[in-house]
């Protein structure tokens, strides 16, 4: 949303500063240039409080980015990690729980904008862990349902690309 207004605000700080400059290099040897109004210092006080909080929500906004960011790589990670498929249940299961609540925590978040793609990857691992708890008993269960496996992997990764793109346009 920001976006959109960046540009505009900053070419009409570009002009204010230049007209600015051009004042005080004009008033540079007029004994009154250090001497201000209440209203000049009223103007720089909100000057300065409005750019401390478009700071502010510029910086928040890269924050929530980055956060997003960071689990949408922490899953693709964990999705990917083949201790997540082994026959060795418990260490898979554990790998398997802590993938899936970081899915639910990025769904609890409210993030509007990448919410139907936060639900195919639910969905994507909610199979993967269908397919695991079905064919978990040896290592020739696992092979043979592994292109499987790989296919929802695939798809999951492709999401995840595609939610990380979609945070920076």
């Amino acid at each position: 949303m920001i976006k959109k207004y960046m540009k505009p605000i900053v070419i009409f700080c570009l002009v204010v500063a230049t007209i600015l400059v051009a004042l005080a290099l004009g008033n540079l040897h007029k004994s009154t240039f250090w001497e201000a109004s209440l209203v000049d210092l009223i103007t720089l006080v909100i000057a300065i409080v409005l750019s401390f909080f478009i700071t502010q929500v510029i910086d928040d906004d890269k924050r929530r980015k980055q956060c997003i960011e960071d689990v949408i790589l922490e899953i693709q990670s964990m999705v990917g990690d083949e201790r997540c498929y082994s026959v060795c249940g418990r260490q898979a299961l554990l790998k398997q729980q802590s993938c899936a609540n970081k899915i639910k925590y990025l769904k609890e978040a409210g993030f509007k904008d990448i919410s139907k793609d936060i639900d195919f990857i639910e969905n994507e691992f909610c199979e993967i862990r269908d397919l695991y708890s079905e064919h978990n008993k040896s290592e020739r269960d696992l092979a043979g349902i592994q292109k499987d496996i790989d296919r929802h992997v695939d798809g999951i990764y492709d999401k995840c690309d595609k939610i990380r793109i979609a945070l920076y346009k």
